[in-house]
């Protein structure tokens, strides 16, 4: 079963692992990096709830964070966009937070830090480059509507399990931990493969 502990988890490492692949990409200057902040606080006071009634849902950050990355793949020469989209999935990433009674300030300054950390090793020209950030964009693409609809199969997979308990039916087993547990460890062996190749 997917926790809500679980599922904030995974959405705050697709938002910020979109974030940081934004950040490598985008150039950022003084008044890109107001402009991005505003568009931070901007997101963080209208996801949060304090003004609206309006917290996104796991559907709603994944498709916000597979269009960010999408366009940013399709257009790779607008570092504009990039810095933008960046400064909204870190401001996703700390909501995904906020929704686990992290407290405010402490979700924005830690979603903070780790994309500061990555645009400023973006910098150096070995660390990310362009090729390994398309492939990181490109990944995110294609996960984002995996992660997405994640909450909906998982919720018919239950109902599946209750109604065959119910008509005293061979019942179907719980989705077994092994199959995401291997998933989560051949995409951690991919990366770390791919890092492996670029030295």
């Amino acid at each position: 079963m997917l926790t809500a502990s679980t599922q904030a988890g995974v959405l705050w490492l697709l938002s910020m692992l979109a974030a940081c692949a934004l950040a490598a990409s985008s150039t950022f200057t003084y008044r890109m990096l107001v402009w991005a902040l505003a568009l931070f606080v901007t997101v963080m006071v209208l996801g949060s709830g304090f003004l609206l009634p309006w917290v996104p849902s796991t559907g709603e950050v994944a498709a916000i964070v597979g269009c960010a990355c999408g366009w940013q793949v399709l257009r790779p020469g607008s570092p504009v966009f990039a810095a933008l989209a960046a400064s909204a999935c870190t401001a996703l990433a700390a909501i995904a937070q906020m929704q686990q009674g992290a407290p405010v300030a402490v979700s924005a300054m830690l979603s903070l830090v780790v994309a500061g950390i990555a645009m400023g090793l973006a910098k150096r020209g070995d660390f990310a480059p362009a090729r390994m950030r398309e492939q990181a964009l490109t990944g995110l693409v294609l996960a984002a509507p995996v992660i997405g609809a994640l909450p909906g199969v998982m919720s018919g997979w239950q109902s599946a399990v209750t109604i065959n308990l119910a008509a005293n039916v061979r019942p179907v087993e719980r989705f077994p931990d092994w199959v995401w547990q291997f998933v989560v460890a051949m995409l951690a062996l991919g990366v770390l493969r791919q890092m492996w190749v670029r030295r």
